[in-house]
């Protein structure tokens, strides 16, 4: 696992001690640092004139963000499309094939989150049917205070033996 990079001060003092005279090494030995790190920041300063860090800038390895302003004007635009349903409008309108993991990525790198919606039970032939669907919103996370500012009271649904859905 890659750690933070050592700040500029403590490089600094490293980088110091080999000014001094000491070798790089043996600078690496008293401040308890690899000796390949006094070696990679001593090049670092004679060909930059500085040893911090480089800059861990990467890349998104996600071909969805090339079509993040498309995507983010669909959610806006049609917020309760489930992420099943995103990746197929990604897949019909732009030939992207994408699966609905990489559409969770991409959604909560935008910070957005979804909102899980049941039916009413008082929906019609909600009961009756014998597989029902979990409605999802999508809702920036700032805008989501507590339970997305929805004071209803969520409701226990009991199903009678015959017919619960297993």
């Amino acid at each position: 696992m890659v750690g933070r990079p050592y700040s500029e001060e403590f490089r600094r003092r490293v980088l110091e001690e080999v000014a001094e005279g000491k070798s790089r090494r043996g600078a690496a030995r008293r401040f308890k640092v690899g000796a390949s790190s006094a070696i990679r920041w001593k090049k670092r300063l004679d060909a930059t004139g500085s040893a911090a860090p480089a800059p861990r800038a990467g890349k998104s390895r996600s071909p969805l963000e090339a079509h993040a302003p498309w995507l983010l004007a669909l959610i806006a635009a049609e917020p309760d499309l489930s992420l099943a349903e995103l990746t197929q409008r990604v897949e019909a309108e732009l030939g992207q094939k994408t699966s609905a993991s990489a559409m969770d990525r991409f959604v909560q790198r935008h910070e957005l989150s979804f909102k899980n919606v049941w039916p009413a039970p008082s929906a019609s032939g909600f009961v009756e049917c014998a597989s029902f669907s979990l409605l999802q919103r999508i809702r920036p996370r700032a805008d989501v205070p507590g339970q997305d500012g929805d004071t209803r009271v969520p409701v226990l649904i009991k199903f009678a033996a015959s017919s619960a859905i297993f």
